[in-house]
């Protein structure tokens, strides 16, 4: 097996190693960068683009909700849930084929591939050996699974948004930034939400006065806030789940 020598291996073709590309390639070093899934990574394949998509639709329904403040007759208005999904869908496929486009013009070399180390200075991909000088580790995170019984039954952000059914009822273990987004989304597309918090206030690390504001503005809109709670198992119940 040859091996292939670069300055600069990254690992990880999210956000934080593509800009690692920038810096070192005007440095002039010479770059590999590994990833076995889409460049990008989460934020604009699953998770901060797709996501405003949807909460940009919220938005607007938000606005016509008002429209009568501003002494404006207007129907009720419908959301089209799947076509709202294929619209997301649409607007973020061609991103990782811009981003490996920008790769190339950059002289970075993607690597499609699950990487190993193969000694300090060594990376294996495949049949490929890789040696470099710099090893930037930018892998990301994934979510931890939680010790409930049931647990399995439980979908992440990323299955939600692929999902093109809207379902008649949602409920969220947990009430940070996302459970709140997603939650109000939902709850203006007609679902019904429940945001379960272990701790006593939702978004725990904000200020508990701006705090209040969203949780009465969460309440107002549909959606049952429940704080200083204990999830202790999620099972099958007539075809729904039970938490």
């Amino acid at each position: 097996m040859s091996t292939e020598k670069f300055d600069v291996v990254i690992l990880g073709g999210g956000n934080a190693g593509i800009g690692v590309t920038g810096p070192v390639r005007r440095a002039g070093m010479s770059v590999a960068m590994i990833e076995q899934d889409l460049l990008g990574g989460t934020c604009p394949n699953r998770g901060c683009t797709p996501k405003k998509i949807l909460v940009a639709a919220g938005h607007a329904l938000h606005e016509i909700e008002r429209a009568g403040i501003h002494k404006i007759s207007v129907g009720k208005p419908k959301l089209d849930w799947a076509s709202l999904i294929d619209r997301e869908k649409d607007m973020i496929k061609d991103i990782p084929a811009n981003l490996a486009r920008a790769m190339e013009k950059r002289e970075v070399q993607v690597i499609k591939g699950e990487a190993a180390f193969a000694g300090p200075d060594a990376i294996r991909v495949g049949d490929r050996l890789l040696k470099a000088k710099h090893i930037v580790i930018a892998t990301g995170s994934k979510p931890r699974p939680l010790p409930i019984p049931g647990a399995e039954h439980m979908i992440t952000s990323d299955e939600m948004l692929g999902e093109r059914g809207l379902p008649p009822s949602v409920i969220f273990i947990g009430g940070g930034v996302i459970s709140l987004e997603f939650g109000h989304v939902y709850a203006r597309a007609g679902a019904g939400v429940t945001i379960l918090e272990a701790l006593p206030q939702l978004l725990p690390a904000m200020d508990a006065d701006a705090v209040e504001h969203l949780a009465a503005e969460s309440e107002r809109i549909g959606i049952r806030v429940k704080t200083a709670v204990t999830v202790k198992r999620i099972e099958p119940a007539n075809g729904r789940l039970r938490v």
